[in-house]
């Protein structure tokens, strides 16, 4: 067996290996480093775990000095300048001429859909603000929910009121199926990771399960009593041994439940609120989920066996309307229509800070981690979106954008997007002032980022990187 190259996932950290068996197959392996961010972690301690649980592929005499250049890169890519650092107004659009819904970025941020009222759905480029593609005239009704195939990007899917969905060409705006069987409106949409499945929520209490090559109907997921507001699948090569690949629903039934996605099977029922759902999402790795509530309470399971893992509640005083995962999966933050979001540890269930105070008024709808986590964003109904420091809480910016239902940053955080019910999307464009620094959460990597060797012997090596 022979080492081809090392990839590199920025966020969340992982080294992919490529090798070459003897008979000239090329095989990989993921390494995953989702405690890189951790301070009392050492580059040390990672080296050393890592050539021993991967000893079948890796020696100590032929990768240790490249793992260590490796990992060093991944912390360079998990800082942030904060001195200085500000948010300023770029560009701005007007993809629709009737009000929008929803909004989805692409795995690198660089292109950004919107749906609407009028029945489209408009790919648009982040870096421009112009629309590379209409995606039009087979929807008679709006278009509400929509979705890439992450990590490829290379597929659309689009739910509607009009009862349907379509899975369309992202290189080439062309539709590819459409997608007919629901007998309510389809609210929320999403891919499997590996782009071969898609599934569909509807307000008809179901959720269907769809060959994207085909737009065949694979399986149909019944069994929740009220109106399905939340579909995702997990990630196959992750969630338990047996390597199945769930779907997680949420309802406003009070209850999500964990499906498997190939028999249609209902794994688990659960059961951990008073009232509606109003979000569920897996986290990265797909062994936990979170769901949030009308009741103010966020419940954090476990996949396998469907119990809860910790409940969070007390700490909001009005309903949950959404809920992130920093991208490692070791923190949650929830935002509340009580003008507050607060972030827990995912690992012991502490509550770690809030953000946001109820006297200024606009419910929290919308709230996102910078995919490095120094940073959140959270996107008000008091026409602001406003920029946390993760690590203290502290307010790092206030943007304005009237009637603001979204905000989130792009693959870098470099760019940030904001989205208006009054049709207008705002392109915000990250700048410093003269007295920047960097904040990392691993502190030891501060010395080292002024350290002219090591930064000019890492970008002599020919790593291959790759992002999603």
């Amino acid at each position: 067996m022979r080492i081809k190259r090392f990839l590199l996932r920025y966020y969340p950290p992982a080294i992919i290996v490529e090798y070459v068996h003897r008979k000239g197959s090329i095989g990989s392996r993921t390494i995953q480093l989702f405690d890189l961010g951790q301070a009392s972690v050492g580059v040390d301690e990672i080296v050393s775990r890592i050539l021993t649980e991967e000893s079948f592929l890796l020696s100590v005499a032929k990768h240790e000095k490249t793992l260590r250049k490796l990992i060093y890169k991944l912390m360079d890519k998990q800082c942030i300048k904060l001195g200085g650092l500000r948010y300023e107004s770029f560009r701005s659009c007007i993809p629709h001429v009737l009000p929008l819904t929803n909004c989805v970025f692409n795995k690198d941020g660089t292109k950004f859909l919107t749906g609407s009222y009028d029945g489209t759905c408009c790919i648009n480029d982040t870096f421009t603000g112009e629309i590379e593609f209409v995606l039009g005239g087979h929807h008679t009704s709006v278009v509400y929910a929509m979705a890439y195939d992450y990590p490829f990007c290379s597929r659309i899917i689009t739910g509607s009121f009009d009862k349907t969905a379509i899975i369309w060409d992202a290189m080439t705006g062309d539709r590819l199926h459409h997608l007919i069987g629901h007998s309510g409106e389809i609210v929320c949409v999403n891919f499997s990771h590996n782009g071969l499945l898609a599934v569909t929520g509807s307000m008809d209490k179901s959720a269907k399960i769809w060959d994207v090559d085909s737009g065949r109907l694979i399986v149909d997921l019944a069994g929740h009593t009220g109106e399905i507001i939340s579909v995702q699948f997990s990630l196959l090569e992750v969630v338990d041994q047996s390597k199945r690949l769930f779907v997680l629903t949420g309802s406003f039934d009070i209850t999500c439940r964990v499906w498997d996605a190939i028999t249609g099977e209902c794994i688990h029922v659960l059961s951990g609120h008073s009232g509606e759902v109003s979000v569920a999402k897996f986290r990265f790795s797909g062994d936990l989920f979170a769901s949030g509530s009308i009741d103010g309470t966020c419940v954090l399971w476990d996949v396998v066996t469907g119990k809860i893992r910790y409940e969070f509640s007390g700490y909001h005083k009005d309903e949950i309307l959404d809920l992130a995962f920093d991208a490692t999966g070791s923190r949650i933050v929830t935002a509340s229509s009580d003008g507050t979001c607060n972030m827990y540890s995912v690992e012991t269930g502490k509550f770690l800070c809030s953000f946001g105070d109820p006297s200024e008024g606009g419910e929290i709808v919308r709230v996102s981690f910078s995919l490095n986590g120094a940073l959140i964003v959270t996107a008000s109904t008091d026409n602001t979106a406003r920029i946390w420091v993760t690590s203290t809480g502290e307010l790092l910016q206030v943007l304005e954008h009237d009637g603001i239902f979204f905000a989130d940053f792009n693959y870098e955080s470099d760019l940030l997007l904001t989205v208006s019910k009054d049709n207008s999307c705002k392109i915000w464009r990250r700048c410093f002032g003269v007295a920047s620094r960097k904040l990392s959460s691993i502190e030891s990597l501060l010395s080292l980022r002024e350290d002219a060797v090591y930064t000019n012997e890492i970008h002599s090596e020919d790593f291959s990187s790759y992002q999603f």
